[in-house]
């Protein structure tokens, strides 16, 4: 017997669209994906809050 691959239902963008909370949700993904990349960036590069903070600042 062979196996079809064929996606079932809804993708996940048209089940959120349909439950009209797609743009909200891409918003918070958004967010939490530029958080993320921040906090590697911060690791990565040793900078505390508060450097960061600084930077690009006017002094």
């Amino acid at each position: 017997m062979e196996k079809c691959n064929r996606p079932m239902g809804l993708s996940l963008d048209a089940f959120l669209q349909e439950e009209g909370i797609l743009e909200e949700v891409r918003a918070v993904v958004l967010k939490e994906t530029l958080d993320w990349q921040v906090q590697q960036a911060r690791e990565r590069d040793e900078i505390n809050k508060e450097e960061l903070a600084g930077i690009g600042a006017l002094d």
